[in-house]
């Protein structure tokens, strides 16, 4: 599925981008303004191309779209700080370059847990499982929630309920994180 849906939400211009960046695949979709369907949804192997950029273009190019005024990424690496390398791929790119190469009023970059997290109280609960303790369900309680995925590498992520009745996701590398035995 495409991660940045949730994110565009938040997005008041019209054309975007909404992009779901792997280690090994890029995935693409248009959105022509809030709510409406996703079309022109692609996948493209990340070697195939130098870089997100350039990637972005030949999709653009090839399905005959306009450029996007705004667009939602979510991408499989830490985001702290303007420079964002991911972790399984030779893909980096600065997110106010790729703005201004895009010609974009608005972007957002973010971890891909992070963007399943903030999902996640969307899904429907026949699609939630629930690892020990009772079966309860957590978006009803405003209980803390955990997600967990194997794609290319280890994806974590999950969801603390705020004071103002919002849900903050936490984000995170599991697959970077070790284990000392003594």
């Amino acid at each position: 599925g495409l991660l940045p849906i949730r994110l565009a939400q938040r997005m008041s211009t019209r054309l975007r981008l909404l992009a779901d960046i792997g280690g090994t695949n890029a995935r693409f979709a248009w959105q022509d303004a809030p709510g409406a369907p996703l079309r022109c949804i692609e996948v493209l192997p990340c070697q195939d191309h130098a870089g997100l950029a350039e990637a972005a273009m030949f999709w653009l190019q090839k399905n005959h779209l306009p450029m996007p005024q705004s667009a939602a990424l979510a991408v499989a690496c830490p985001v702290q700080a303007d420079h964002v390398q991911l972790t399984n791929s030779h893909w980096s790119f600065s997110i106010q370059a790729l703005k201004a190469q895009l010609g974009l009023k608005q972007l957002a970059v973010v971890n891909d847990f992070t963007a399943l997290a903030l999902a996640l109280p969307s899904i429907a609960p026949g699609y939630l499982r629930q690892i020990g303790g009772r079966v309860e369900q957590p978006f009803t309680r405003r209980a803390p929630v955990a997600l967990l995925g194997a794609g290319t590498g280890l994806g974590v992520s999950g969801l603390l309920p705020d004071s103002r009745g919002a849900w903050l996701p936490l984000s995170g590398e599991g697959g970077h994180v070790s284990l000392a035995l003594h």
